[in-house]
């Protein structure tokens, strides 16, 4: 079951997030001029990714080895068409940031 994160339409911010698995997970995203969005992710107080660009539908963490349940992903819900990468002005509305659940990621790359 995929679960919206609330994040706000600014060019950089830190928040907290608890997951549904019960993790404490905690998001630095920030926009670098037209390079993109990117995001760290701390797991339990402890900084795991560190710059990682942001994309539609494309998972931030991707692998069991940083102990996180689940992981996130970027979602652009006005044009899926033509889906473009997330950028700041647009986060919490076109774009919106999901916690998806291990059983949301099968078939997902």
């Amino acid at each position: 079951m995929a679960v919206n994160i609330p994040v706000q339409a600014v060019a950089s911010q830190t928040l907290s997030f608890t997951s549904p698995a019960g993790q404490s997970l905690g998001l630095n995203i920030y926009q670098m001029n037209d390079y993109g969005l990117f995001m760290d992710v701390s797991l339990n107080g402890t900084l795991i990714l560190s710059g990682v660009i942001c994309q539609q539908a494309n998972r931030i963490v991707r692998d069991l080895y940083f102990g996180v349940i689940g992981d996130l992903a970027w979602f652009d819900v006005e044009n899926v068409a033509t889906p473009l990468p997330p950028y700041y002005t647009g986060i919490g509305s076109r774009w919106i940031l999901c916690w998806l659940s291990p059983a949301d990621l099968h078939g997902l790359g």
